[in-house]
């Protein structure tokens, strides 16, 4: 009898408690399938190793930035080499479904090292001008045009010599003796396919980039620019 009123009164005092609190206990967890818990672990581990790549990735990123800060000039030279000579794989390897030519793919990285060395401060350069402050649009087509009519002409005028001197074994007495004869006619021609890429990427470049990232999208342009020129350079 004891036993009966001491067993009512705890369970009058958990139900006023309950009462009191305006709460209802606690539901019972519901037991999920072993295929949930599975789908549930697989999806956990899935998450873990993307969040361990991405992070992995933005180590790297983070590391090559810091050493690129602190040597710009020797990783810009590297960047135009690399871009330059994937240009030049790509339209050997798939364009023209040929096995690669080593002179040529070192002729293109060491072309690729010289733009970068040129375009780096020119474009800096460029940056910086202020032709028409009025409208953002003239601004950078302005420069676009000056850029042609500048730097462009010169590169390709050393692009030409260049090529005649490393590749295709033209002395260089020979090419001094007989003048500009010899790269007269590569020069026009590839001087007008040159300038109308280069106007329309440097008008984009200049419009819509930043200045932090004009030099790599040039570069980017520059790789896009060397698959032309390899595909169309005998």
């Amino acid at each position: 009898m004891g036993a009966t009123v001491e067993w009512s009164r705890s369970s009058r005092g958990l139900m006023e408690s309950v009462f009191s609190s305006g709460r209802a206990p606690p539901p019972e967890p519901t037991p999920t399938k072993p295929a949930e818990r599975g789908k549930a672990l697989f999806d956990s581990e899935d998450s873990t190793a993307k969040n361990k790549k991405k992070a992995k990735a933005g180590g790297v990123l983070q590391w090559y930035r810091s050493r690129r800060e602190a040597k710009p000039w020797v990783y810009g030279l590297l960047e135009g080499a690399a871009f330059a000579a994937a240009g030049e794989l790509v339209a050997t390897c798939i364009l023209k479904q040929q096995s690669a030519d080593p002179m040529r793919l070192l002729f293109f990285a060491g072309w690729g090292a010289v733009v970068a060395f040129c375009v780096a401060p020119w474009l800096k350069l460029l940056s910086s001008l202020t032709l028409s402050r009025p409208s953002r649009l003239l601004d950078s087509m302005g420069k676009a045009v000056l850029n042609q009519l500048t730097m462009t002409p010169l590169l390709t005028l050393v692009f030409v010599a260049a090529w005649e001197v490393m590749l295709k074994k033209t002395p260089v007495p020979e090419l001094a003796t007989r003048g500009v004869g010899p790269i007269s006619e590569p020069f026009t021609d590839r001087y007008k396919r040159t300038a109308v890429f280069w106007l329309t990427a440097d008008f984009v470049n200049l419009l819509l980039v930043p200045n932090n990232y004009r030099f790599l999208v040039a570069l980017a342009m520059g790789a896009i620019w060397a698959v032309l020129s390899s595909h169309m350079t005998t």
